[in-house]
């Protein structure tokens, strides 16, 4: 059995994705992307279906490795078929929330604009 504990980097992986997580807010930060999740929170466009199934997907795959109480083990006799199956759907219902915020209220593109003129 391989463990991810006995790896020499391992200390080193919070720290790591903390500053990735800090670089990615400031850079999203940088580029205005928070006035445009507010336009579409505002403008009623925000997929919190998709939210809400990610979350769901988080508890799934959660409960299928085993990280609950002992007695809810005992529910599902597939535990691995359970996480790979909510995994699955999470990342499914985030490709879904990105298209969906992406296409919000998405410029018109110049070739489009001249084809209406014409």
């Amino acid at each position: 059995m391989y463990s991810s504990r006995i790896l020499f980097y391992r200390p080193m992986v919070p720290a790591f994705a903390a500053v990735l997580l800090l670089a990615a807010l400031i850079t999203g930060w940088r580029h205005g992307v928070h006035r445009y999740l507010r336009r579409v929170i505002a403008g009623g466009g925000f997929p919190w279906m998709c939210v809400l199934v990610v979350l769901g997907s988080a508890l799934g795959s959660t409960f299928g490795e085993g990280h609950v109480p002992a007695f809810a083990r005992d529910w599902v006799a597939h535990s691995q078929v359970l996480e790979e199956l909510a995994e699955l759907v999470g990342y499914m219902a985030l490709v879904v929330a990105q298209g969906v915020v992406l296409r919000y209220g998405a410029p018109v593109r110049a070739a489009e604009r001249v084809a209406e003129t014409a």
